[in-house]
């Protein structure tokens, strides 16, 4: 609801998108809805007659409080009343990790923070539970867990290298494309930090010989934590669409400085702070007399650390993997559709169908599984108590 601008922004996207959810609960009146969208809607504005801007996250509240009043003035809404149980019922708003105070959740109440509740990302959206006034009860709010981190979810997975987009693709052209792509300023840099010795190791070993397959053959030990546990099935006997993405050459040096900073610093640098001979050629991205300045984005390149939960998991996961770099300096390549899929929780048994970009779209768009699952024991407490 924050893609289109005009004069009329709110009751234009209402129209195409919103309008048809408050339609759908205002006819059936469900004794329970959710309704889930980005963080940003919380601070997104709409230009009003006077030109003032205007939050719409309070017009959205009321909207869902009020579905029928909303639609007073709606043709579609009026034509389908025959089906409308007769009674027009407003809703209370209810957050699900915050117990409402006098005057109801506060905006920001509605913010889950993936990361407090057991998902191994940091994954902030707005969730709102709205319960027919009729319906006399208050929602239990979400158990807060122990943070996950990459490790407890991806460490047990076979270890592989990626391809390589153009000429020989074989473990002995991988390994010679990294060392050819790793310029002397960037390993000035990384022996500043203590990291020659590890460059070397990784340069000089013997490397995985494996770019996975649809079906890797594979047992290993779940993670320790509750996850871990609701992801896995050992009848699976190995790891499903577990296969790498081919880089250019130019990348894998790239990635190699990337995963090992980020092994080193628990965080992957900002540009202006690479070396001038791994800077990616951005048009954003600028030289002058050895100074580096960036315009807009400073973190296209960044690689996710063991001992942390990762980054947000969105559908440009399709596009390339700059983003999600794996915190294996040695595998030196992106993140695969199976490790994407672990981060957002969807079962080990999850088969994602169509090519490999329309796999990582489908991850990238969805609610993950685990705290969807928290959500609708909330919500099944609730049905259970209406009758």
């Amino acid at each position: 609801m924050t893609g289109i601008m005009g004069k009329n922004f709110y009751q234009d996207q209402r129209h195409v998108l919103y309008r048809e959810y408050l339609r759908i609960v205002a006819v059936h009146q469900p004794p329970v809805f959710v309704m889930e969208n980005v963080k940003g809607i919380l601070s997104s504005r709409i230009p009003e007659a006077n030109g003032k801007p205007e939050r719409i996250f309070p017009t959205i509240r009321k909207d869902l409080a009020e579905p029928c009043r909303a639609l007073e003035e709606d043709k579609v809404y009026q034509s389908l009343k025959p089906f409308h149980p007769g009674t027009d019922k407003n809703y209370n708003l209810f957050s699900f990790v915050k117990e409402s105070g006098p005057g109801g959740p506060k905006d920001q109440d509605f913010v889950i923070r993936c990361e407090d509740y057991g998902i191994p990302q940091n994954r902030h959206r707005v969730i709102l539970l709205g319960i027919r006034e009729d319906i006399d009860t208050m929602p239990r709010t979400l158990r807060r867990s122990s943070p996950v981190a990459l490790k407890d979810v991806l460490q047990n997975l076979p270890a592989l290298r990626s391809g390589l987009s153009k000429g020989e693709d074989s473990l002995k052209a991988w390994q010679a494309a990294m060392k050819k792509n790793m310029p002397e300023d960037a390993k000035s840099r990384l022996a500043q930090n203590d990291l020659k010795t590890r460059l070397e190791e990784i340069l000089s070993g013997e490397g995985f010989d494996s770019r996975g397959q649809p079906f890797v053959p594979h047992d290993a030990e779940n993670g320790k934590h509750k996850v871990s546990e609701w992801m896995s099935d050992r009848n699976l006997g190995g790891v499903l669409q577990h296969e790498t993405r081919a880089h250019m050459a130019s990348d894998l040096g790239r990635y190699l400085f990337a995963s090992l900073m980020t092994e080193r610093l628990g965080a992957t640098p900002k540009l202006q702070r690479w070396p001038v001979g791994l800077l990616p050629k951005h048009r954003n991205v600028t030289v002058e007399k050895g100074a580096v300045s960036v315009s807009g984005f400073d973190d296209r390149l960044r690689a996710q650390a063991w001992d942390k939960p990762s980054a947000t998991v969105t559908s440009h996961i399709s596009k390339d993997g700059h983003y999600y770099i794996h915190p294996d300096p040695a595998q030196c390549r992106s993140l695969t559709v199976r490790e994407a899929a672990r981060l957002q929780t969807f079962p080990d048994n999850y088969f994602f169908c169509g090519n490999r970009t329309q796999q990582y779209h489908q991850i990238g768009n969805a609610v993950p599984p685990f705290p969807a699952a928290q959500l609708a024991s909330v919500v099944a407490d609730i049905l259970e108590k209406s009758g």
